[in-house]
């Protein structure tokens, strides 16, 4: 995998650190998102249906009263009251932070991205090989205004992965973290055994006496 440097890119993010939960079978990185920095076409929609039906709960009082019969006091108050809380429920909903965590398992190796709004259950978005990470690297923008972003590069997709925000200190570390857990076992081992071999052959061999370099 290749671990490519620091780059420059034009990019709008708010001041925050990346949190990292170590679990059993690797950790979890957690990003926590603005509700409004992660805005959707539906959501905004959802938003403005239900101000439009608390609104609506209200504007149905100015009606004609023969539109609901004999009983329009009790049916004005039904239809007030479903629509209010119809429209309070919807726009609850539909304005609750979303939180969006990478999932690193070392144990499938595999990275999972999730996605959890308010205190609900965490719900899968896309499951990703860690054989299909091509690279990692670090984002600044290009006035230097805003935070760094970690980003990660898929062979079979064009667009990058987000990994977190934040100082640049942060992450460094878990580029570092990543980069290595990313790495094939097979490299891992060699890489390990390389750095390991050398010192075990010269406490085999044992010192060097002075006389024997000297003949």
């Amino acid at each position: 995998m290749e671990i490519a440097a620091t780059t420059e890119v034009d990019v709008d993010t708010r001041a925050r650190i990346p949190r990292v939960t170590d679990t059993h079978w690797g950790y979890v990185i957690h990003e926590q998102l603005d509700r409004f920095e992660h805005e959707t076409l539906g959501r905004a929609a959802a938003r403005f249906g239900g101000l439009v039906l608390v609104l609506s709960a209200y504007g149905q009082w100015l009606l004609p009263a023969v539109l609901y019969g004999p009983e329009s006091g009790l049916a004005r108050s039904i239809v007030s009251l479903t629509l209010g809380v119809l429209g309070v429920l919807v726009y609850w909903c539909a304005s609750r932070s979303v939180q969006i965590d990478l999932q690193v398992d070392l144990a499938r190796r595999e990275l999972r991205l999730t996605e959890t709004k308010g205190r609900g259950n965490a719900r899968l978005r896309a499951v990703f090989p860690m054989g299909q990470v091509a690279s990692a690297f670090i984002a600044r923008t290009k006035d230097g205004a805003s935070q760094p972003q970690l980003f990660l590069e898929m062979r079979d997709r064009d667009e990058v992965m987000h990994v977190a925000t934040g100082p640049e200190s942060d992450l460094l570390v878990l580029h570092r973290r990543l980069s290595y857990d990313l790495r094939p076992i097979e490299e891992r081992i060699n890489r390990r055994l390389a750095r390991e071999l050398p010192f075990r052959t010269q406490r085999k061999l044992g010192p060097i006496s002075s006389e024997t370099v000297q003949q």
